[in-house]
Parts: structure tokens; C-alpha cells; sequence
């Protein structure tokens, strides 16, 4: 299972104890970068005000393009677009995990993501991954350092996206990254 409820539900959660934030980019429009969330009432309202001290305003196309999709689709399609969205990333996911078995074991571990479209790979031997990038690149394949995500200025992990590959070419960037890694030591 992909770890995504399709069926979420728009209220805080019980005892007034849970914070869901959602974004609405990977389901509508990558680009779109907007999002929301549900909190109690109390810690909404300082969010809100957080919220109007560092943006002035979210951008109101976004917000335009998706109260339109919103009103057009309603609730039970755009659930049910919810769930061919996780299929579609679980998917990608298996293959990524899959690639990662094969070519991978001997080299690092990896997270299982339950949901999203990334999987943090942590490489043996390698204090910093940003020593690779380049390489990585001239092997035509890209990652996203873990220093770059994280506060440490060095990091033998590294982020992959398994969003936009057909399955074959994520088989074929796992060996790519590989070749990169083994290269490297």
C-alpha cells in the first residue's frame, strides 16, 4: 500500500492534537505550489498569522486554477484522482525499491517511503555525496545531495526521485548512479 488515504479527512484530528498539511503540487500540478492544512483552531490562527508575516499573499492564480479544478471535479472524483495518483507513485516506488535490490545492496541502504516520490539512499564508505554530483551528472543521471537537505554541511545520503521516469529508464539511472558510485571509490 502506498501510505496515501485517499479518503483523508479535512478536520483536525482527535483531542485537538493533530497538524495534516497537504499540497496540492503533486497531485494537480507539480508547478502549483500550494498547499493547506488542518489544525486546531488555536494553532490555525497563529500559523495564519506566521503565514501573513512572511508572504504577503499566495499566489492567486494557483489559488484560482485550483478552486476551479475543485469545483468542476468535486469531492468523490478528485478522491478518486487521489487514489490513481498514489497507484501511480506506489508504482514507481516498487520499481525504484526493485532497482535498488539489484544494483544497490552492496553499496548503501535505503529508506521504504510509504508515500511521496523520493527515497533517501545512504552510501557506505562516502562522508559526502556532493563529491559525486558532478560525475553523476556526466553519467546522465541527477540526485539531490543530502547536505542540501539537511542542516550538516557534509552527508553520505542522497535523495532520488522516482516521479518522472518511465520504469525502464529508472532501472537504467539506478546503473547509471551505480557506475557513478563504484567510480568514486
Amino acid at each position: 500500500s502506498s501510505g496515501i488515504n485517499a479518503e483523508w479527512p479535512l478536520r483536525p484530528g482527535t483531542e485537538g492534537r493533530v497538524v495534516r498539511l497537504y499540497s496540492l503540487s503533486k497531485i494537480l500540478c507539480p508547478g502549483l505550489r500550494l498547499g493547506f492544512l488542518t489544525a486546531p483552531k488555536q494553532l490555525g490562527d497563529i500559523l495564519e498569522l506566521h503565514m501573513q508575516e512572511i508572504m504577503l499573499h499566495p499566489c492567486a492564480i494557483a489559488q484560482t486554477i485550483a478552486l476551479s479544478y475543485f469545483q468542476e471535479l468535486g469531492p468523490e472524483e478528485f478522491r478518486s484522482v487521489g487514489r490513481e495518483v498514489a497507484s501511480y507513485y506506489e508504482q514507481q516506488r516498487d520499481v525504484t525499491l526493485a532497482a535498488l535490490d539489484k544494483h544497490f545492496t552492496h553499496l548503501g541502504t535505503w529508506t521504504k517511503p510509504k508515500a511521496g516520490m523520493f527515497i533517501w539512499l545512504t552510501l557506505d564508505g562516502f562522508e559526502d555525496t556532493t563529491s559525486l554530483f558532478d560525475a553523476a551528472l556526466e553519467n546522465g543521471v541527477a540526485f539531490l545531495t543530502g547536505s542540501s537537505c539537511q542542516t550538516s554541511k557534509t552527508s553520505p545520503n542522497l535523495r532520488i526521485s522516482y516521479s518522472l521516469l518511465p520504469p525502464d529508464q529508472i532501472e537504467m539511472a539506478v546503473a547509471r548512479l551505480r557506475k557513478t558510485v563504484e567510480d568514486a571509490k
